[in-house]
């Protein structure tokens, strides 16, 4: 229909008349002016015949010579000769002669040939197809892992491109992963063969079957069973039972695994020639889908040389606790029949003393008392600690009053502070509810012992005794207290060990002070047996700080502490020089709801009273101060008439 349209018609014959008359060759003028003016107008309908099918790329306009005047793709083709130029022999150029010379339409096969021809459009995507399925069949593909085809059409050889390409890409995709993933398992198999070397040197490992039949041991377990690993496969683990452990341990090992939990234990086993050895062992279910053990791994450690180091360990163990049981034993029974003869001896020193003795005589007996005192005292001490080692100590539960159990003590121990010249400050303000029930003896045991030591080592100074009771609940109380010196302290590598038995600071301290070193073993026992613990903090130089607490039980008799009588109205005046003493004193005091002034030496007290409108209606005055004592102060207040309404007190230390 093309050939016959009378517009292409002219279109060929003007091309040719215009090519004759230019006088130039084919080639050329197809590229000249008068070749596109004549073209410019007339090839529409050529050119919208390639818009219309996809599969034709190219249209020519050629004369009866075989010469090729016109292109719609402008390609090199354009300006050749069919009959003797480059595309001579193509099919294509043979079907157009033939046309030529019988003047019957001809139809041409299929063939690919550069640069362009009616069938390219169809025939270049199916080569690239074909390339690119055998690049890919053959693993050739480029740097990016994908050998794609790149097709500019939207039609069914586009879609079968498209198509092509996705599966190449997803390929691609997935041949990386897979190579990843075989990368990553031959790591891991590498990295579990090591594991498994390296278990194999120190473990013994053994595989079962649910009933217990042996499937795998490794080179360890044939070593130390003394059986070869073909008498062990496919035999129950049985084989190897010592006859050690109970039904019992063996019923355990087997309900923890059965329902897939890891068991853990120490195991007797019998090696083939009938002697034992010990595993450390644990055994770990293998579990199906289900969950339920379908075989198990035993990894097991020979302990037999710590096992038979520990059961030698137990025996001495065992040993020595019996040498020391029997001994602490034999002194807590002979508990009264060594302090027995000591006492009578004191008692007879005592009534000695009493007769008529020369001067030589009634020193010798002093020394010979204090002598037999100071070994009363390390005989106490060593009953007391083995009495506690035992477990025979025990404690007694009496009503009693708190408060009052710590300012008797103080009372007594008022004249060995005073030989030192240290003041002994007690502060029991918080203790308002002091009726409780435990035992005071051995409470009063301990303080004997901490302010005992704080006395020793304090030249001077002070020595702050406190105490609080708080309760915890309805049938329990816990009692803490501190004691406090500005004593010499106790160094750092010291301390660690302050609390066992026969442990001083040094050597030299001994001497210079005396003592068992068991006071303060027993002081820990004694707090441990009451529900309550001790602790110390000291700085060399700077005195030491002991706490301790305990529990004990709640009285029926619970009672407040008040005042005897109302001290709401009352003014008073503390005249002490040391700043804890007046402090403790103005607490209590102002907590009963007194009125309390200071003053720190007896000139500073006498400018107080002086200053003051209306005197004061007491003055507890310290009769120890430097300067102007109490004694003397005393004397001061009462020689003016203006103060002989106020009430003295005189006191050489301070309860509270």
């Amino acid at each position: 229909m093309q050939a016959e349209s009378q517009s292409n018609i002219a279109l060929l014959e003007g091309l040719v008349e215009g090519w004759q008359k230019s006088g130039k060759t084919l080639n050329a003028y197809v590229k000249s002016y008068d070749w596109a003016k004549r073209i410019d107008v007339s090839y529409d309908d050529l050119t919208n015949l390639t818009r219309q099918y996809d599969y034709v790329v190219d249209v020519f306009l050629i004369d009866d010579q075989g010469n090729i005047l016109f292109s719609t793709a402008y390609a090199p083709d354009l300006g050749t000769n069919f009959f003797n130029g480059p595309y001579s022999t193509t099919r294509f150029a043979n079907t157009v002669k033939g046309s030529l010379s019988s003047g019957h339409t001809r139809f041409s096969d299929f063939e690919r040939y550069a640069p362009s021809i009616i069938a390219r459009r169809i025939t270049s995507p199916i080569v690239a197809l074909v390339v690119a399925t055998k690049a890919v069949t053959k693993a050739d593909v480029d740097k990016d892992g994908v050998q794609q085809v790149f097709v500019d059409a939207e039609n069914e050889i586009g879609a079968l491109a498209e198509a092509f390409n996705q599966m190449v890409v997803t390929r691609g995709e997935y041949e990386t992963a897979l190579e990843d993933k075989t990368h990553q398992m031959k790591m891991a198999l590498s990295e579990l063969e090591e594991q498994k070397y390296a278990l194999d040197q120190h473990a013994i490992v053994a595989i079962t079957d649910i009933r217990g039949t042996i499937t795998f041991v490794n080179q360890r377990f044939v070593d130390i069973s003394g059986y070869q690993e073909s008498e062990l496969i496919g035999e129950n683990h049985r084989m190897l039972n010592s006859g050690l452990h109970d039904e019992v341990f063996w019923r355990d090992m087997y309900l923890k695994v059965s329902h897939g939990e890891v068991w853990h234990s120490e195991v007797c086993n019998r090696v083939k020639k009938g002697c034992f050895y010990w595993v450390d062992t644990t055994i770990v279910p293998f579990l199906d889908e289900q969950g339920k053990p379908q075989s198990y791994i035993a990894i097991r450690t020979e302990i037999t040389k710590s096992k038979e180091a520990e059961q030698a360990l137990i025996h001495a163990k065992e040993g020595a606790e019996s040498a020391a049981l029997a001994k602490s034993e034999f002194l807590a029974s002979m508990s009264h029949e060594i302090r027995t003869p000591m006492n009578g001896v004191l008692g007879m020193l005592g009534l000695l003393q009493n007769t008529e003795l020369t001067a030589d005589q009634q020193r010798k007996t002093s020394v010979a008392q204090s002598s037999a005192k100071a070994l009363l005292t390390v005989i106490n001490d060593i009953l007391d600690f083995s009495k506690v080692d035992v477990g025979k100590l025990e404690l007694e539960e009496l009503d009693f009053d708190m408060r009052h159990l710590f300012e008797e003590f103080v009372e007594s121990m008022g004249l060995r502070v005073e030989e030192k010249g240290t003041e002994l400050i007690l502060d029991t303000v918080d203790m308002n509810s002091p009726r409780v029930k435990g035992d005071p003896g051995r409470i009063r045991q301990i303080l004997v012992n901490l302010v005992g030591n704080a006395i020793k080592f304090t030249q001077g100074g002070e020595i702050v005794v406190r105490a609080r009771l708080q309760q915890v609940g309805p049938d329990e109380s816990v009692l803490s207290c501190s004691v406090r010196d500005t004593g010499i302290g106790i160094p750092d590598d010291k301390r660690k060990c302050l609390f066992d038995a026969f442990t001083q600071v040094d050597v030299s301290t001994t001497r210079e002070y005396g003592g068992t070193g068991l006071g303060l073993s027993i002081v820990k026992r004694l707090c441990e047996l009451m529900g309550g613990s001790i602790s110390v903090a000291s700085e060399v130089g700077g005195g030491s700080c002991f706490e301790f607490i305990i529990l004990v039980k709640n009285s029926d008799r619970e009672l407040l502490v008040h005042p005897k009588i109302n001290v709401d109205e009352l003014s008073l005046l503390i005249v002490d020089d040391n700043a804890t003493n007046r402090m403790v004193m103005r607490e209590q005091l102002e907590n009963w709801g007194a009125h309390v002034e200071e003053a720190e030496d007896g000139v500073s007290a006498l400018a107080v009273l002086k200053e003051r409108p209306q005197p004061f209606d007491i003055a507890l005055l310290d009769m120890q101060m430097p300067g102007m004592n109490g004694a003397e102060l005393g004397r001061a207040i009462q020689s003016d008439k203006a103060f002989n309404s106020i009430k003295l007190i005189k006191r050489s230390h301070w309860v509270c």
